[in-house]
């Protein structure tokens, strides 16, 4: 196996959230082996290579999962329950950046909103 096929795998398995010591383990050399490739120019560059792809597919996903909660919290404003359409506009209003300053704290509490509940569908919400 070449130098370049060990760095890839062990940086792979670190991207994982694999240890040095289990990445060593796995790869059947010390975990000073490790430590040491960790300082060369060539394993840092795979190891970041693989850290940018890892964050772009997380960032797919996320971008994906964004998607259908939205769709969800769409579905929640109209279902025919009140406390869960306040709950599912607060936490819409909230993500757009409301209910950041006192009077905003203040509006939601005249509306007695603070002891709103929906456990079964959404969790409590805490502003």
């Amino acid at each position: 196996m070449s130098n370049y096929e060990k760095y890839n795998t062990a940086a792979r398995l670190i991207c994982i959230g694999n240890s040095d010591c289990n990445v060593a383990k796995e790869m059947g050399v010390t975990p000073q082996t490790i430590c040491n490739w960790r300082k060369k120019d060539e394993f840092k560059e795979i190891l970041n290579t693989h850290k940018e792809e890892l964050n772009r597919d997380n960032w797919l996903k996320l971008r994906a999962l964004s998607h259908k909660a939205m769709n969800k919290l769409e579905e929640l404003v109209d279902i025919d329950d009140s406390k869960v359409n306040i709950q599912a506009i607060r936490l819409i209003l909230h993500a757009q950046g409301y209910f950041h300053t006192a009077t905003h704290r203040y509006a939601i509490q005249e509306m007695d909103l603070e002891n709103v509940s929906i456990s079964s569908k959404l969790p409590k919400l805490q502003f």
